[in-house]
């Protein structure tokens, strides 16, 4: 953890300062993802002004994917394997000092990556192919890792990655406290 005030157990959360701390993952063959969903609460009040505000990423040799806030206050999937964009504008305020959920679910067998913000659905890009995203390095929870650039500043919370593209319903339990809905 670089410069991050994370306490371990239930009821905390990760907070950084928006300038260079983040959470290092050791990279592992089980972030070669394909069908996949990310998922995170997430608080802030602040946008940082110098690009996005990573949630969770992977950049190193073979490409990036991260998952993140723009300046616009979007919730964004950005990966050098497929175009995703921006959500709409007509995307909750996530910027508002509150907790907030949020999750991509990607299926790449069917073509299709969608966007969730507080359980309910705000976006269906399309991404232009079925390949999976095969990285050589660490994934990072809060900032781009090993750099701490467009480091998150606020809040993040219960950082799940799924090997499967959660259904409406898993979203939606996530929202509402999980249930016993767990990581694989």
């Amino acid at each position: 953890i670089a410069g991050s005030s994370a306490k371990p157990g239930l009821g905390t959360s990760w907070t950084f300062n928006g300038i260079n701390n983040y959470i290092n993952i050791p990279d592992s063959a089980s972030f070669d993802l394909t069908n996949f969903t990310l998922s995170a609460w997430i608080r802030t009040s602040k946008l940082n002004g110098l690009g996005q505000q990573r949630i969770i990423s992977q950049q190193g040799v073979g490409g990036y994917w991260l998952m993140a806030l723009d300046n616009n206050n979007n919730l964004t999937f950005v990966s050098s394997f497929d175009p995703f964009g921006v959500l709409p504008k007509a995307s909750p305020t996530l910027n508002d000092g509150n907790w907030h959920h949020v999750a991509i679910v990607r299926n790449a067998t069917g073509s299709q990556a969608i966007w969730y913000a507080n359980g309910a659905p705000v976006g269906t890009p399309e991404p232009t192919s079925a390949s999976g995203y095969t990285i050589s390095g660490s994934p990072a929870i809060g900032a781009q890792a090993g750099t701490g650039g467009e480091s998150f500043d606020g809040s993040i919370d219960e950082v799940g990655v799924w090997y499967r593209p959660l259904s409406p319903g898993e979203i939606s339990t996530l929202h509402n406290g999980g249930g016993g809905l767990t990581c694989p």
